[in-house]
């Protein structure tokens, strides 16, 4: 009797072990099942998260969202409340549409009934453009940029690559300071931006004849610029009224200096 007894202790204790290893042996994505068919645990998730809980996009434009919990199954399911307008697939990745709304939620399928969302916002597209992309101005002279952007209403800035050639205000009026050339940059609030090229080049400047008839018959033409001229006449003017002030006016003719007296100076004519 006691034989018997001892052998069925032995038994028992092999059967225990036999389940023991098939519940190790059979253990698979947090869910065990025994060979006897008794179900075993699953692990259900306390948290899900996403790496976004807003974004914009403009339409045609993608985003992945990132999802993380701690579900032993891992397994989601991925919704928009409005596809119209943007959709999302099995791997978060979303698709704008058309403009407007839509909340992308991702749902945990282990039970546990946890979920979060992402508010989703579609823009149109934003266009910018100017009505020169090269423009020339002299220096002192000014001239105004005009944009146009889509949507109306986004606010645009404006800046020169170089505001010691060419500066600009904030209604897009550009002024020549020196020779060069500079970039003339309009940027939309989102980073669009449209340039235009400006050189800037030396006012022109306008000739002047001056004839000078001399005592001696000769007639000699200096062909100057207005503040050269008015040079000559303040001297003139200055050293007729006192016979003190330089005997003299030298002109540069071709680099080289040409002195006139004012004594053999007969009478003078400007043109």
């Amino acid at each position: 009797m006691k034989n018997k007894v001892k052998l069925s202790l032995v038994v028992f204790l092999m059967v225990m072990l036999g389940c023991f290893t098939s519940v190790l042996a059979d253990s698979t994505g947090g869910r065990y099942q025994l060979k006897n068919n008794v179900s075993g645990y699953n692990s259900m998730a306390t948290y899900i998260s996403l790496d976004k809980s807003e974004i914009s996009l403009t339409l045609g434009e993608t985003y992945t969202l990132l999802s993380h919990n701690n579900s032993s199954n891992g397994n989601v399911l991925w919704t928009s409340s409005d596809p119209s307008i943007a959709t999302v697939d099995s791997n978060g990745k979303v698709t704008a549409l058309k403009t407007g709304e839509a909340t992308i939620t991702v749902a945990l399928q282990d039970g546990s009934n946890l979920s979060t969302s992402c508010l989703v916002k579609v823009k149109e597209l934003t266009t910018i453009s100017l009505n020169k992309t090269i423009d020339s101005i002299k220096v002192g002279e000014e001239d105004s940029l005009s944009v146009v952007v889509n949507p109306v209403g986004v606010g645009v800035t404006w800046a020169s690559s170089d505001s010691s050639i060419a500066a600009v205000d904030e209604s897009g009026k550009i002024k020549g300071i020196k020779p060069g050339q500079a970039t003339i940059t309009a940027m939309t609030s989102d980073g669009k931006i449209a340039t235009c090229s400006v050189t800037v080049t030396d006012q022109e400047v306008k000739k002047v004849k001056l004839t000078l008839y001399m005592g001696d018959g000769v007639t000699r033409e200096y062909n100057l610029s207005e503040d050269e001229v008015n040079d000559f006449m303040n001297w003139y003017n200055a050293r007729a009224n006192d016979p003190k002030l330089k005997s003299y006016y030298i002109f540069n003719v071709l680099g080289k200096k040409q002195y006139i007296l004012f004594d053999r100076i007969k009478t003078f004519d400007v043109e």
